[in-house]
């Protein structure tokens, strides 16, 4: 699990807006001990291991090391996909793993599929054939690239003008703004999708607080997780009235 230190910072960045680009692998970090670190990022992957994620557990996630894509763009608005055309191919690592669809803008879809979508996957669980996506978490822009296993990928023009985007727009003004205005978008655990709305603007979570909605805490699978909910939450009684 990560250290102490770690879980008690990430969240300070995330209010404070910190912007944050994460590639490929990033998905494997913490899936198992920190599930509010993949709700920030949009997935999660485990090549060894069973995982449980929102609740759907899953077979070993699939890799399918140097296969040849195409990359369509889905948004041709956002400062991402600028410069990148309709599509562009590449080689390289593609996944097939839980992505939270319902938390993320589309940026980049690819065209490869798994030949059996149960080996990997819940048969509760869509595929998703995302391949790049952003999202908010509290204040903090957020992008995900899947690409970028290998020099195959960083060879690519096309991939590394697509980073350099992606940082771009992490570090600007204008998506800290946005994720600032939209920071109930992929933000953590608890403030995922089917949450009642007057929890969504709540900042510094876990708080020991009574908040004030007629709402009742839904029985989500975030019960139980270590850690959550904070002691004062526990009785019912505290949870809303």
């Amino acid at each position: 699990p990560p250290s102490a230190e770690l879980q008690k910072g990430f969240p300070a960045l995330l209010q404070q807006g910190k912007g944050m680009v994460f590639t490929h692998h990033s998905l494997a970090s913490w899936p198992h001990s920190w599930p509010e670190y993949i709700e920030v990022m949009g997935g999660a992957c485990d090549w060894g291991n069973s995982i449980t994620t929102r609740g759907v557990q899953h077979p070993n996630s699939g890799f399918f090391p140097m296969t040849p894509q195409r990359i369509t763009v889905v948004n041709k608005t956002h400062p991402i996909t600028q410069g990148l055309g309709d599509s562009f191919d590449i080689i390289d690592e593609s996944y097939s793993c839980p992505y939270y669809e319902d938390s993320v803008i589309p940026l980049l879809r690819t065209d490869f599929k798994p030949a059996d979508h149960n080996r990997n996957l819940s048969p509760n669980w869509k595929y998703s054939n995302l391949a790049a996506w952003a999202k908010s978490a509290e204040n903090s822009p957020v992008a995900y690239i899947q690409m970028g296993h290998g020099p195959a990928a960083w060879a690519n023009e096309s991939y590394r003008k697509l980073v350099l985007n992606a940082i771009k727009w992490a570090a600007s003004k204008e998506a800290k703004t946005w994720a600032a205005a939209n920071a109930k978008t992929g933000t953590p655990a608890a403030w995922r999708p089917g949450w009642p709305a007057c929890w969504l603007t709540l900042v510094g979570w876990p708080r020991c607080a009574r908040p004030t909605c007629s709402t009742p805490l839904p029985r989500t699978p975030l019960i139980g997780w270590p850690g959550w909910p904070p002691a004062c939450w526990r009785s019912p009684s505290r949870w809303c009235r």
